[in-house]
């Protein structure tokens, strides 16, 4: 008996120790969607608009389907990482929007720091929600907005082969003043 109520606590939290992204709030069904074919992954990324206010979350939903008849290799970076990033990128790659996490309030997060394979098999989707901020960490560890402007926000697989090719898509977003 107890066997299986351990088996199904590691059920509803995804693996022993790991947060998911549960808490994270969806854009609204009525959200503006884009779908793209990246490398063999089909992407679905449903946001809560196009231009924000500084102030204005970013809400975005993800799906990736593998199109093909061959599995899509990619990589997470740890033992809770899903290996899908979603991100707007201000200056390449050192800095990002900052991403808002749901509170666990005193759920400890254990992550195994190693590498994981995983696989989309054909016909098998996976689906990733963040909520991002328009604004930036500093190295002193301060969040700034960003300033009025255009930026891209992107959705990938993590791919950590030199060789390996890109698989995601990009969208232009706008943050405005007011």
């Amino acid at each position: 008996m107890l066997q299986w109520i351990l088996l199904a606590a590691m059920a509803l939290t995804g693996a022993a120790g790991c947060a998911t992204d549960a808490g994270q709030a969806p854009p609204p069904a009525s959200a503006p969607q884009h779908v793209e074919d990246s490398n063999g992954a089909r992407f679905k990324v449903t946001m809560n608009g196009q231009e924000f206010t500084k102030e204005e979350e970013i809400r975005v939903e993800v799906e990736i389907l593998n199109v093909t008849q061959q599995p899509i290799a990619y990589n997470g970076l740890n033992g809770c990482d899903d290996g899908i990033r979603v991100y707007v990128s201000t200056d390449g790659i050192k800095q990002k929007f900052v991403e808002k996490r749901p509170e666990n309030a005193g759920e400890p997060k254990i992550c195994h720091q190693a590498i994981t394979n995983k696989q989309l098999d054909p016909g098998q989707s996976v689906k990733k929600s963040v909520t991002l901020m328009p604004a930036v960490e500093k190295t002193s560890g301060v969040i700034e907005p960003v300033p009025p402007g255009r930026y891209e926000l992107r959705a990938e697989l993590t791919r950590i082969l030199e060789n390996d090719v890109k698989i995601g898509v990009s969208l232009p977003i706008t943050i405005k003043e007011k």
